[in-house]
């Protein structure tokens, strides 16, 4: 909005957004998974690489988006990976909860991004986020997650595997991002947007 809208800085109100409350942590035993919504060659990449390490882990894609998905899946076929990544394709919210709940790292790896909720989600029901630097992700995971330039693929790869090795790490991280998630709410949202509007009536009656 500055750069190509000239917009002042000081008319700017940054107004977050917040994961529903039914996002948060349960009772549940881990599954041996990885699980992400970037249903894209690079991830399949990565989590080669992974398993190259030594990691055992299933990686579960969900995703109601098409792109990438038929590259992904051909890439899976090309590696001999059938039996460990799963396409689970569109979930509802409660499944999404389970699946928090059930991983042991979640991984995002888009190139743009608008606010990230699903990272907050993660974070709220303690699965521990790697994800990528752009757009409002460090905004929104900050120190709780690990954040990785989207071409540094090999980072990513030592990030996840440092993640899914170290339990101290794991812990700690899980630790954080529950205390990350709590800074944000629908009604934190609700009160500052309703602040924005009563100064903007003020200012013009």
């Amino acid at each position: 909005m500055m750069e190509n809208l000239k917009i002042p800085e000081e008319k700017i109100k940054v107004i977050h957004l917040a994961s529903d409350e039914k996002f948060k942590p349960q009772k549940t035993e881990k599954e041996g998974i990885i699980i992400s919504d970037t249903p894209i060659p690079e991830l399949i990449e990565i989590y080669y690489k992974l398993g190259k390490k030594g990691i055992k882990h299933k990686l579960v894609i969900f995703s109601m988006r098409e792109y990438g998905y038929e590259n992904a899946k051909e890439m899976v076929k090309k590696l001999g990976l059938e039996k460990e990544v799963i396409f689970a394709g569109y979930v509802s919210d409660d499944e999404l909860v389970k699946l928090y709940n059930t991983a042991d790292l979640y991984l995002r790896l888009p190139l743009v991004e608008t606010f990230g909720i699903p990272p907050l989600e993660a974070m709220a029901c303690g699965c521990p986020v790697v994800t990528t630097n752009v757009g409002s992700l460090p905004e929104v995971v900050g120190d709780a997650g690990i954040l990785k330039n989207p071409d540094d693929i090999d980072g990513i790869v030592k990030a996840v595997h440092e993640v899914l090795t170290n339990e101290g790490l794991r812990e700690d991280m899980i630790k954080r991002g529950l205390e990350r998630a709590k800074m944000f709410s629908w009604e934190k949202t609700a009160k500052e947007t309703m602040k924005v509007y009563e100064e903007v009536y003020n200012s013009n009656s």
